[in-house]
């Protein structure tokens, strides 16, 4: 662990508690003051992700699920991995729509269908407002409809 300037960083987090950035004091218009972790979400129920959670964590699905994206923003991303041999679905929001890793568009609303084997991940990322592009998969996603 080391201290600089008022940020304690470690291999896997690091902890914000005063300072500067580009001559600015965290909080005005930075990030506040706070702790900053690299996390795994585990997924256990069919629920939606947070639009936190969706700036780089990985999501770990538990059983056969759906897990429902926040409204695409730009600048979103985040992996999704099943952790046991089970069909899960990542779903957009009503309002936004996934381009799939072989660019197909689906419709607004749709999900990306895993086929079911253990370690399969989609990793999805916004480069434009209500889109999610698949820029990774392990396995084989389908358009799974609404």
């Amino acid at each position: 662990m080391e201290r600089i300037n008022g940020l304690v960083a470690s291999e896997d987090n690091a902890n914000i508690t005063g300072g500067t950035i580009d001559n600015t004091p965290i909080g005005q218009i930075t990030p506040a003051v706070g702790s900053f972790v690299e996390s795994v979400i585990t997924h256990g129920a069919t629920g939606t992700a947070t639009a936190i959670s969706l700036y780089g964590d990985v999501h770990q699905i538990t059983g056969a699920y759906i897990v429902t994206l926040p409204a695409a923003v730009i600048g979103m991303s985040g992996v999704f991995r099943a952790s046991t041999a089970a069909t899960f679905s990542v779903k957009a929001g009503a309002s936004d729509h996934f381009e799939m890793y072989d660019g197909t568009v689906l419709d607004n609303g749709d999900k990306q269908t895993s086929s079911g084997s253990k370690n399969e991940f989609i990793q999805v990322y916004c480069e434009t407002a209500n889109t999610w592009i698949t820029i990774g998969i392990n396995g084989a996603f389908t358009d799974g409809g609404v």
